[in-house]
């Protein structure tokens, strides 16, 4: 046996060895290799994926230190190791799951899984929690503003919803109003998403207005509108401020102090 496959049967033996450790009288006695019980068989197993692992890193860290015209070979009953990196991994994680009980592998990703997530969101209003409903207003009103825009739109459903007697109970009472917004329906169901980021985008918005509230700097509105229609109600409000393509305005009608 040459050098290096006496070098690589050693290092083959150490990791065998290491997965099934002597007991302190086998130790006295020399290298004696005892069966695991069955309490230990999952250990044990553990341990030879990881030494199967090992074993390889130092596979190829030996080829490659073979001269580039070298044809010798070890094999020593094996299968020949690819040296593409991505063939390389392909080995090791199909023996690793082959060597996992099948009902703790990693089930694979459906391929319609991404079809699956879209057919979830939401196409009602009913039943949602205030969070769901803060997300598809700002999605359907606002989805095409800035941040500071969809902070508006959310900022006076909120300022709405102190005044339930008035605009509806709560963050979905107040969006499920009849009339108040016009993506809702009378059946209370809302057109499909289909913009993916923008609807993660309306969550973050969303999550972050429920924790703040109102902003102050919108000193109470309560209304708004694009700048491409100009409804009559706006000349009963006091116009706020402008913010991307709405423009904002308060009641001064109501009264939130009380």
């Amino acid at each position: 046996m040459s050098v290096r496959s006496s070098i690589f049967a050693a290092t083959v033996l150490s990791l065998f060895l290491g997965a099934f450790p002597m007991s302190s009288a086998q130790a006295g006695r020399g290298p004696s290799i005892a069966p695991p019980a069955a309490a230990e068989r999952a250990v044990v197993s553990t341990k030879l994926r990881y030494s199967f692992k090992s074993g390889l890193s130092h596979f190829r860290s030996f080829q490659r230190l073979r001269p580039s015209n070298s044809t010798e070979g070890l094999s020593f009953g094996l299968p020949a190791i690819s040296e593409d990196p991505a063939s390389l991994s392909f080995h090791e994680n199909d023996f690793i799951l082959q060597s996992m009980p099948v009902s703790i592998r990693p089930k694979a990703r459906p391929d319609n899984l991404f079809d699956q997530f879209v057919r979830s969101l939401p196409r009602t209003m009913i039943g949602q929690s205030p969070l769901t409903c803060l997300q598809i207003a700002i999605y359907h009103e606002a989805r095409s503003e800035t941040s500071d825009g969809q902070r508006a739109v959310a900022s006076v459903i909120l300022q709405r919803a102190k005044l339930p007697e008035y605009f509806g109970q709560g963050v979905c009472g107040v969006i499920s109003k009849p009339s108040a917004f016009s993506y809702v329906r009378e059946d209370l169901s809302t057109p499909p998403i289909t913009e993916i980021d923008a609807w993660l985008k309306s969550g973050r918005i969303a999550r972050q207005m429920l924790d703040v509230g109102p902003l102050p700097d919108l000193d109470g509105a309560d209304h708004y509108h694009t700048k491409a229609v100009a409804p009559g109600w706006r000349r009963k409000m006091v116009r706020v401020k402008t913010i991307g393509a709405h423009i904002f305005y308060s009641d001064p009608a109501l009264d939130y102090a009380s």
